[in-house]
């Protein structure tokens, strides 16, 4: 992909959409016109701000848009806050069972940024995420699975998950990123969680960032994601809503605790770029926000990478970590041993087994056999994207 595709009158059109959307200005036809409506909506949909994009063209009926297209960004709207909705009452049963039992936590990612966004349902959201004290994990797994979810994942170093209805779906951290993580750097910071967030008294057993505290930790969840897999608009749009809900924020705290963290770089970038794109609509009017060569690039990727990232960008993360190439032979089965025997370490992420050192095979056997029967689509796309390398 080359730089000009940032060019393209759809990816034009969407982020004027998404500027509009959050600075509650109504979009001026004029400016999306040229785009392919469809084309519009299928971006929208690979970076989870359809229901964003709609809001936008919700205020000025839909002008120059096409009844299929405008369908499709209805329908997709309407599922957004259909699922908050759901997530909503399920949160509310969730939170009166930590309340009850006096089991601490604290409402993370999604859950804090859709109500920082200018309407409800605006902010899409796949899951709902949650950090909670360990000491309940067994009491949670009863309740959750009373209310008929499926555990997924359940037991591991820093989540469990659970599944209802192919629509809910909750990860119960225990903790907020792995020793696996940036060697530990992200996980040690976070390992004080708990000293961080403040008590919300009016309401039993719940907890919450400052805001300082929590603009810190989205830009070290972003970062995480643009590291390994990449990460896309909705990350720019996420950093914009927080700068603009949070104007009188320490900006000198937040820049020591992001160095403590080697975030400094990647969140001016961020923000900047999210000004950029999104503090003024007018911008668009004359074509294209003005962007540095490097803004550029950093746009580009976060374009490619879509809401969650592509497997060729970690197939790159992997050859960066395991510092090979994958232009030989060699580099290759190099590359493959590494994936089919990862370290202890990296393996305590997802199987807690790992830690007893005689259990390590075993947990290698079951994990190739899982990846084969449960991930052989994805195995299949990282082959091909390895055998591409040169």
């Amino acid at each position: 992909m080359g730089v000009q595709v940032i060019m393209m009158e759809e990816i034009k059109a969407l982020l004027y959409l998404i500027a509009c959307a959050l600075n509650r200005v109504v979009p001026d036809e004029k400016i999306y016109g040229d785009a392919e409506p469809a084309s519009v909506y299928r971006i929208a949909q690979n970076h989870s701000v359809v229901s964003l994009a709609a809001s936008a063209l919700e205020k000025n009926d839909y002008k120059g848009i096409d009844p299929e297209a405008k369908a499709c960004f209805d329908k997709g709207k309407f599922t957004a806050i259909y699922r908050d909705m759901l997530f909503e009452a399920e949160r509310k049963e969730i939170f009166s069972f930590f309340n009850d039992e006096k089991i601490r936590y604290l409402p993370l990612k999604g859950i804090v940024l859709r109500d920082l966004y200018p309407e409800y349902g605006i902010r899409e959201m796949s899951d709902n995420d949650i950090l909670y004290d360990i000491a309940g994990r067994r009491k949670l797994k009863d309740f959750m699975t009373g209310r008929g979810y499926t555990p997924k994942e359940v037991g591991t170093e820093v989540r469990d998950c659970y599944l209802k209805d192919n629509v809910l779906n909750f990860e119960m951290h225990t903790a907020l990123f792995s020793v696996a993580v940036r060697n530990g750097r992200n996980a040690d910071y976070y390992a004080r969680i708990w000293d961080m967030a403040v008590p919300d008294t009016k309401d039993g057993s719940v907890y919450h960032l400052r805001d300082e505290d929590l603009y810190v930790y989205i830009l070290s969840h972003a970062e995480n994601h643009y590291r390994v897999a990449g990460t896309g608009i909705r990350t720019l749009a996420d950093i914009f809503v927080l700068n603009k809900a949070f104007p009188e924020a320490d900006r000198i705290y937040i820049r020591n605790e992001l160095d403590k963290l080697d975030l400094a770089g990647f969140e001016e970038r961020m923000r900047i770029i999210a000004d950029r794109l999104l503090s003024d609509p007018d911008d668009y009017r004359d074509g294209f926000p003005a962007l540095t060569e490097e803004e550029r690039r950093e746009l580009e990727y976060l374009i490619s990478s879509k809401t969650y990232g592509t497997i060729e960008n970690v197939v790159k993360y992997r050859m960066r970590k395991y510092d090979t190439r994958l232009d030989t032979k060699g580099s290759r089965f190099r590359y493959y041993l590494k994936r089919l025997f990862p370290k202890r370490e990296e393996l305590l992420h997802d199987y807690l087994l790992a830690k007893y050192w005689p259990l390590l095979p075993l947990v290698w056997v079951y994990r190739i056999v899982k990846g084969l029967t449960t991930m052989r689509s994805t195995i299949a796309a990282e082959l091909r994207i390895i055998g591409k390398q040169k």
